[in-house]
C-alpha cells in the first residue's frame, strides 16, 4: 500500500517561543515548509538537485522541514527556542538538524526532556535501557545562542523519512 502525507499535516507540530523578557518586546513569527529534493536537468543540460514543496511523499522518501522565523518586535529577541515534533509516520534522519547560531538538542520521550542525542537513553518494554538512536527521536529543539535582532530572519531545518 502506498502512503502519502500532505505537507500541511507534517508542519502542524511546530512551536516556538521567546523567553519571558523577550516575549513582550520581541514577538517571533514562524513560517514552516515541507520540501523534497528532486533531480532535474538545468539549462546547461546538467543534473542538479532542487527543493520543491512536498505535495506527495511516498514511503522511504525524505522530507526537509524548514522553519523560518523572524523577530517582529522592536528589541532583540533573547532566549529564542524552536521546538519541532517529528511528524507521525516519519523517522528523523540522523545528524540532519541544523541552524545557525543555535544549539540542537533532542527528545526521545515525547518532548518531556531534551539533551544531546549521545547522552539520551531509551527504556525498552522489558525495562532495560539502551543508548538512544536517531530512529528514537520524537522532538528536536533549537536554542538560539545569540539574540535575534529586530526584523531579522533565521532558519532551522531537519530531515525525516516517511515509514
Amino acid at each position: 500500500m502506498k502512503r502519502t502525507i500532505p505537507a500541511l499535516i507534517t508542519i502542524l507540530f511546530l512551536t516556538a517561543f521567546a523567553g519571558p523578557a523577550a516575549a513582550q518586546d520581541a514577538p517571533i513569527e514562524i513560517q514552516s515548509s515541507a520540501l523534497v529534493e528532486k533531480s532535474v536537468i538545468n539549462e546547461k543540460g546538467e543534473k542538479e538537485l532542487v527543493r520543491q514543496p512536498a505535495t506527495k511523499v511516498l514511503p522511504g522518501e525524505e522530507v526537509i522541514f524548514i522553519n523560518t522565523y523572524i523577530n517582529k518586535g522592536e528589541a532583540p529577541a533573547d532566549d529564542v527556542v524552536i521546538n519541532n515534533a517529528i511528524p507521525e509516520h516519519m523517522i528523523y534522519v540522523g545528524a540532519s538538524a541544523e541552524g545557525n547560531d543555535a544549539v540542537v538538542t533532542y527528545s526521545v520521550d515525547g518532548g518531556q526532556t531534551f539533551g544531546p542525542l549521545l547522552e539520551l537513553m531509551v527504556t525498552e518494554p522489558d525495562g532495560t535501557k539502551r543508548p538512544a538512536a536517531s530512529v528514537d527521536v520524537t522532538h528536536i529543539r533549537w536554542t538560539r545562542t545569540t539574540p535575534l535582532p529586530p526584523n531579522e530572519t533565521a532558519q532551522v531545518e531537519f530531515r525525516a523519512r516517511l515509514k
